[in-house]
């Protein structure tokens, strides 16, 4: 009976000596490296002289068998095999991974990151499971500076270039495709604004989203219980872009998923959305190019060099005759006591001139504007210029305008509705289609150039 009390005894010191000091993902260990697996998992004798397995956070290195898996393993044995270590946990992820690893951050002597270290050298790619980690800025700097350089795996693991694919077919015609534009819409309330938009919006073939759906901080329970049941049917034939502050910077939170069938009614829309990743589609000859301008208010977990690299090479490579650029942050707009222009974007936008983009649309101020097609120094261009709308009428309120921009030509703040784009090939005419409020009316053409 004595010796069975001692093993119990053993094992629940084992155990407490695992356990974290606080709530999940907060403690710190200290021990020494016993083993290296790979390249992400170790083998760790902790002061306890309890043996435990340590899964890296953030990082995944290759597997045995994987391109690059030797060298990996290799490198991450060099660096911490024998060495006294630290281990700490993240409060943004668990204590330990389905195959009950501890998940930690391990430090080597002299405070250095051995995660953080592989990435630097290329010798594995930063992973988020489930929930973004709070080195996540760091470790994804660290890999596309490795990527950029070309180091360990970036170089010897590059895949061949496939032959040139044969050049595509000539796009389909398109004749009168009817897109809706609108932004700034729920309460977190019922609201008949919100619902007469939604009603008005949803005639149209697809639907351009301008962000900040679900006021004020998009809460999924405010989602489900107001803009879920009057604008949820038209989510699946949605593409929005997010905004910061009430859709969450575009990061994996509640907007994102509900946008990605997270919502009461698991309405989806077209293109799932992954955080702080901007997209583009095309559409009969049409170019639409959806843009994270949250990444300039985000910049801890999103790089803004590469968004513009990003837009760059996205216009390069479609070079339609009309194209479509939108996001949520006007760069173009009069003043209102709450917003100016959103000047952080200047580079994306000088892109997006350079490429001759004909169309630019944005929501953030709430009320309706329209410009002349104008360059990058505000001087009316009809040649090349890019004609601007902001269409922040979707039902959550107005902002008063305090003054007029440059190349104004139409704005109000008292009717909602939604801008009604009809296109065609190389060309396009626009409507203000009244859903509720004053009696405002706005409508015109235009040519691509």
């Amino acid at each position: 009976m004595k010796s069975i009390r001692a093993v119990l005894v053993v094992v629940v010191l084992a155990v407490a000596a695992l356990a974290p000091t606080a709530e999940a993902g907060k403690f710190t260990f200290r021990g020494i490296v016993i083993r290296v697996v790979d390249g992400d998992t170790l083998d760790v004798r902790l002061t306890s002289g309890v043996r435990t397995r340590v899964r890296l956070i953030g990082i995944d290195s290759p597997e045995r068998g994987d391109c690059y898996a030797a060298k990996a393993t290799s490198r991450a044995r060099t660096l911490a095999l024998g060495e006294r270590v630290v281990l700490r946990g993240d409060a943004t992820q668990d204590t330990r991974d389905r195959f009950g690893r501890l998940l930690a951050y391990l430090s080597l002597p002299g405070g250095r990151d051995l995660g953080l270290q592989l990435i630097r050298g290329g010798f594995g790619e930063v992973s988020v499971i489930e929930k973004p980690f709070r080195r996540l800025g760091t470790y994804r700097s660290a890999e596309q500076a490795a990527r950029d350089a070309g180091l360990g795996l970036w170089s010897a693991c590059v895949a061949p270039s496939p032959p040139p694919p044969p050049p595509p077919p000539p796009p389909p015609a398109t004749t009168g495709m009817k897109v809706a534009a609108v932004g700034d819409i729920q309460p977190c309330s019922s609201s008949s604004n919100s619902a007469a938009t939604a009603n008005v919006a949803a005639a149209a073939d697809f639907i351009l989203g301008l962000g900040d759906y679900q006021y004020d901080s998009g809460t999924l329970s405010c989602f489900n219980a107001n803009f879920d049941k009057d604008w949820g049917p038209n989510v699946p034939k949605m593409y929005p872009v997010l905004a910061p502050n009430h859709d969450q910077y575009w990061r994996d939170a509640d907007p994102l998923r509900y946008f990605n069938g997270a919502g009461a009614s698991g309405f989806k829309v077209r293109i799932p959305l992954q955080p702080h990743q901007s997209y583009s589609f095309d559409r009969g000859s049409w170019h639409f190019i959806a843009i994270d301008d949250a990444c300039y208010r985000d910049t801890a977990n999103c790089s803004t060099s590469a968004l513009l690299s990003w837009v760059k090479a996205d216009l390069a490579a479609h070079p339609n005759l009309c194209t479509v650029a939108y996001w949520h942050q006007a760069y173009w707009t009069s003043p209102t006591g709450t917003h100016g222009r959103f000047l952080d974007i200047k580079p994306v936008v000088q892109a997006l001139y350079d490429r001759r983009v004909d169309i630019v649309l944005n929501g953030h101020q709430h009320g309706y504007e329209r410009f002349h097609p104008q360059n990058m120094s505000d001087v009316r261009d009809d040649a090349q210029g890019i004609r601007s709308f902001t269409v922040g009428t979707g039902g959550i309120g107005f902002y008063a305008w305090t003054g007029t921009a440059a190349n104004s030509v139409v704005k109000q703040a008292d009717t909602f509705g939604v801008l009604m784009l009809t296109l065609a090939d190389g060309s396009y005419d626009w409507s203000f289609l009244r859903a509720a409020g004053g009696s405002f009316a706005d409508s015109g053409s235009g040519v691509c150039h």
